[in-house]
């Protein structure tokens, strides 16, 4: 009976791609476990996860997230938080005392 199905031409190509996508299946979980895809993919959406986190909080305007924003912003136009440290304290030697 296997015999007549494989000598049929059309079952014989579908037993082949069958097989095909069963080994496909197969060496793709190797190969994803082999080059850590799995976990890059984990990390990546704890990643996303994570400054999804940091958007909301910054959209909801909270103190700690105003200096967050100023940390970033400063991060981002390539000032480090020495500079920006310092740049406060200057400022605040202009305000007198009470």
């Amino acid at each position: 009976m296997v015999e007549d199905f494989l000598q049929n031409g059309i079952g014989g190509i579908i037993f082949i791609i069958l097989l095909l996508i069963i080994i496909w299946f197969v060496t793709r979980e190797l190969h994803c476990w082999y080059w850590k895809i799995n976990k890059r993919v984990q990390t990546l959406e704890s990643i996303d996860q994570r400054l999804a986190d940091i958007q909301q909080l910054m959209v909801q305007g909270n103190t700690v997230n105003a200096v967050m924003t100023g940390e970033i912003s400063n991060i981002a136009s390539g000032i480090n938080s020495k500079e920006a440290a310092r740049q406060a304290a200057n400022e605040s030697e202009d305000l007198p005392d009470l």
